[in-house]
């Protein structure tokens, strides 16, 4: 029945008369993977954890040689396997009219899965220790009736109550309304899946402000236990981001011009209400490479590289090319934008603008566009005006120049004037 029951139950004879180490007279096999046969002579002591073995040795030298008639200890043996196992050993020795030890008859229990589940347990309370005395995180035990049955130090400095105070306490006390949905929702969740997933919500401190928490909820037995994060700094800043932001499309918006920014890497993520009522385009249709496609086919290949060059080196923008308006006219545009740079001089991003210049670049476009035409030609004519406005030739082929009405220009008094009146006609 002891075999059935895990137990070694070993008989010991001992036939010295000042004592000795008992030999084992049974063994059974299945509880450490050795034959019979291997269990005679010093096994049993060959196979006790080095360790340990003096220890155990001489504790049973001590029983025997004495009038003591128990002994017992727990101790590491060896299986077959070169595993180890945990035992508790414990025998009654038998002597004779005499006093001397006999025999000693005694079992062994294996320990080994019970000794496992408390190194597994002292771990686990050694990591809530350590989790207890994080001073940047709440932990917070509840009940099976939603109350705090204990709570950190972490917790208690978030919130400004005593540990007194906050004990006993339900999270409905401490959770403003508003989040008592999500609060239920996250209740659901450990109740059927053994956690929840980490969500925000805010919590009343003691003086009856509030702030933002990151929790994370999961069931350990009968019990929860809860991790807590104060990021009321993180959605501070970001209500302040949202409001900067607010304020920036406000402005953006109120100016009659077209107004654009970009990521460091050139990505366009934001264009003002004046854009896209130029352009006609529906609203995040020009995000990322978007902006491309409303340019002038012409144009884009040198918009592109003029835009890549920019990113590359960190130069300021500026081009003048033409933009597709809402009614389908492609209308030349000044497109600029400047770099935004933090302390170390990183571009963080890219604000630009576009700016229509249809009629006011129209005279200086047809001028250039006259003065290539005109470059080609051979011979020119090279003239000079004097300080009382008379002109004068420097080349022949001035003076045979002839204005639009077809007369010839002639060196003297007033030919500057009459070569002007070409420049009248507006393009």
């Amino acid at each position: 029945m002891l075999e059935r029951s895990g137990e070694v139950m070993p008989g010991l004879n001992h036939e010295c008369p000042k004592g000795g180490i008992p030999r084992p007279l049974k063994c059974p096999s299945y509880l450490f993977g050795y034959s019979e046969a291997e269990t005679d002579g010093s096994w049993w002591k060959d196979h006790i954890h080095p360790e340990d073995r003096e220890r155990v040795v001489s504790g049973i030298a001590s029983v025997i040689t004495s009038d003591q008639e128990t002994w017992s200890a727990e101790y590491r043996f060896l299986r077959a396997d070169g595993s180890e196992a945990y035992v508790f050993d414990r025998g009654f020795v038998s002597r004779d009219r005499q006093g001397r030890a006999v025999r000693m008859i005694g079992s062994m229990l294996d320990l080994t899965r019970r000794r496992r589940d408390e190194e597994a347990l002292r771990r686990s309370e050694e990591r809530l220790r350590g989790a207890f005395a994080i001073k940047t995180v709440g932990v917070l035990f509840w009940g099976q009736d939603f109350r705090l049955t204990q709570v950190n130090d972490a917790f208690l400095g978030m919130t400004g109550f005593s540990r007194e105070e906050a004990l006993g306490k339900t999270w409905q006390e401490l959770t403003p309304e508003e989040f008592h949905p999500a609060s239920w929702r996250a209740v659901e969740e450990v109740t059927t899946l053994g956690e929840a997933t980490p969500y925000e919500k805010q919590y009343f401190r003691k003086d009856g402000s509030r702030w933002w928490g990151l929790f994370a909820p999961r069931s350990i037995g009968e019990e929860a236990v809860e991790f807590v994060l104060d990021i009321t700094d993180r959605r501070e800043a970001e209500e302040r981001l949202r409001e900067s932001e607010a304020k920036f499309q406000a402005i953006a918006n109120s100016i009659d011009q077209m107004i654009w920014s970009t990521r460091p890497d050139g990505y366009h993520d934001f264009f003002n209400q004046r854009w896209y009522d130029y352009t006609g385009v529906p609203e995040g249709s020009t995000d990322g490479a978007g902006w491309a496609d409303i340019f002038h086919p012409d144009d884009q290949e040198r918009t592109w590289a003029t835009w890549r060059h920019c990113l590359a080196t960190g130069e300021p923008y500026r081009i003048e090319c033409r933009l597709r308006h809402r009614s389908g006219q492609y209308r030349w545009v000044l497109g600029r934008a400047q770099p935004v740079r933090d302390e170390q001089g990183r571009i963080t991003r890219w604000f630009g603008t576009c700016t229509d210049i249809q009629r006011s670049s129209r005279p200086a476009r047809f001028w250039r566009a006259r003065a290539r035409s005109w470059s080609g030609r051979s011979p020119s004519a090279r003239w000079s005006v004097t300080g009382s406005g008379r002109t004068r030739t420097s080349s022949w082929a001035c003076s045979a120049s002839t204005v639009s009405d077809g007369r010839s220009i002639r060196p003297g008094r007033g030919c500057w004037a009459t070569m002007r009146r070409p420049c009248s006609t507006r393009p």
